[in-house]
């Protein structure tokens, strides 16, 4: 079942388990969900991070509805980027069968964990792929019931250990993290209590927001996935606040786009089709009161050919983006408002358009409701510029437009909604 989770520093044992590892030499490749087949940056990238000696490619498809499958296409889809098809490994670890491959029932995986088989196959793994789906499924199948490495997990250590390079999208991007978003998205995480994840599930694709326990290969922050298609700023600046102070390091990944993380030199990439949020909540304030509310988070937004120090979140942005040139009004005025009858807006477009270009404009406040169990839940987000802050913007190489944000501040406060309709 799940169970309230307390909304202070001390639930951190129960998020961040011995599972939980230091830096490794490796890397790390997070996609934030939706990887297209034919995004040639992530892919590649993920095959040239192999170390010297190390050729073989892991898949991993346990958090897959669809495990042979999946694991299928995405070994078709490496192959397709330049990779050998004998280097290439399907470790079968998964928790239900697929109807649909009537000659393999993967239900008969679940134990695979311990099996020396399966383990084999990442003896030589140079790389390793966990797929999208359920990132539960993932978690309970390689930690003990007590939170601790299965031998399958250990020697997947043991290889990032040596140089590998680790990577996943959507549920395999979610237990990256020490601490794992399982559950949830942003209007329930920031009105309503947060749970931790029981030993039942009874899980829901939205909901509250409901944190777990993660494999800690990205130890230095929280990782969110469909970022910006799901709206999930909320969910993120929720779930930080439930670590130690000192922890409060969140990734928000969009969808075909992925943090390339170099786990011995602390440093990250930005790569793909659009943006990926930073936010550092080391030194902000929470709100006092029933209802969730922070000030004082710093926001950044990198994009492809962006590269992050870990260690200070300093943004080098890609030197072909120039500074955002002022202008007089933005390219698409919104106003204050929220709802259906809003076009929503890419957070960097909008920050870009409405408060960075805006000369003498030092804020910008964005509106969100939804109803709730006793009416409308509403929230407002704050964003101010500070002496810090800078953006820059402009074509890539391949003609896309991207834009670099740097140092912005957050805020997040709840607001009260009267509806009074009015005479005909």
């Amino acid at each position: 079942m799940l169970r309230l989770l307390l909304p202070s520093a001390l639930i951190l044992s129960a998020l961040l388990s011995p599972a939980v590892a230091h830096a490794a030499p490796g890397s790390l490749i997070i996609v934030g969900g939706a990887l297209s087949p034919a995004n040639e940056a992530i892919h590649k990238a993920f095959l040239a991070r192999r170390p010297a000696g190390a050729p073989g490619i892991a898949i991993i498809p346990a958090a897959s509805g669809s495990p042979a499958d999946s694991a299928a296409f995405f070994a078709e889809t490496l192959t397709r980027h330049g990779a050998r098809r004998e280097d290439i490994r399907i470790v079968h670890l998964a928790t239900e069968d697929d109807p649909t491959t009537p000659g393999i029932d993967e239900s008969r995986w679940a134990g695979n964990a311990t099996s020396p088989a399966e383990i084999a196959k990442l003896a030589d793994a140079g790389a390793i792929w966990f797929t999208g789906g359920d990132q539960l499924r993932t978690t309970r199948l390689l930690l003990t019931a007590e939170g601790f490495d299965t031998p399958m997990l250990a020697a997947i250590r043991a290889r990032l250990s040596r140089g590998a390079i680790i990577g996943g999208t959507s549920a395999g991007a979610a237990i990256m993290s020490g601490a794992m978003i399982t559950n949830g998205e942003s209007m329930p995480a920031l009105t309503q209590p947060v749970l931790r994840q029981g030993d039942e599930d009874t899980r829901q694709e939205g909901g509250q927001l409901v944190l777990g326990q993660g494999l800690g290969f990205f130890p230095v922050s929280l990782v969110d996935q469909h970022f910006d298609a799901r709206a999930r700023l909320g969910r993120l600046a929720r779930a930080l606040f439930t670590l130690p102070a000192d922890q409060r390091l969140g990734f928000g990944i969009d969808e075909n786009t992925a943090l390339l993380v170099d786990l011995a030199r602390q440093e990250a990439h930005a790569l793909g089709a659009s943006s990926i949020t930073i936010l550092d909540a080391r030194n902000a304030t929470q709100m006092r009161g029933d209802r969730f509310g922070a000030s004082g988070i710093t926001l950044s937004v990198a994009t492809a050919g962006d590269r992050v120090d870990l260690a200070t979140l300093a943004i080098a942005h890609d030197p072909i983006r120039k500074p955002i040139e002022p202008r007089a009004s933005p390219s698409l005025a919104q106003g204050n408002a929220g709802g259906m009858a809003v076009p929503s807006q890419p957070l960097g477009d909008l920050l870009a358009d409405e408060l960075i270009s805006r000369p003498g404009k030092s804020a910008l406040e964005r509106l969100s409701f939804s109803a709730g169990k006793s009416g409308l839940d509403a929230i407002i987000f704050g964003f101010g510029k500070t002496a810090d802050t800078s953006g820059f913007a402009g074509r890539d190489r391949d003609g896309a437009w991207r834009t670099t944000i740097k140092m912005l501040e957050l805020g997040i406060r709840p607001v009260s909604i009267d509806i009074k309709e009015t005479a005909e």
